[in-house]
């Protein structure tokens, strides 16, 4: 189910709250939002990177979490190439999967 223009106040891990009011059980979130990382209770501020960016492995799993998932701007994922992580640019993310192992 996607729900543009609609904003999410609090995810228990089980049941998502929106703005208005009204909630959805969900065991399974994708965010996709802004280009500046939210920080999210529960989640550890050492997952942090440049511009408050999500720090991911090569497979887009958050640093530290088994089961956490970042992709898109949120994101930061370190290369030799890229140290600080990929541009924040649609043609820097299409070369992301030469660049990582």
């Amino acid at each position: 189910m996607l729900m543009p223009e609609t904003s999410v106040t609090g995810f228990d891990g089980s049941v998502i709250s929106f703005k208005d009011g009204t909630s959805l059980k969900a065991r399974t979130v994708i965010w996709a939002s802004g280009v500046t990382a939210i920080r999210f209770a529960g989640l550890e501020s050492a997952t942090l990177g440049r511009g408050a960016r999500i720090t991911v492995d090569k497979f887009n799993k958050v640093v530290g979490y088994d089961d956490i998932f970042a992709i898109g701007d949120i994101c930061t994922m370190a290369t030799d190439k890229y140290p600080n992580g990929h541009p924040q640019l649609a043609q820097a993310q299409a070369r992301i999967e030469s660049d990582v192992d």
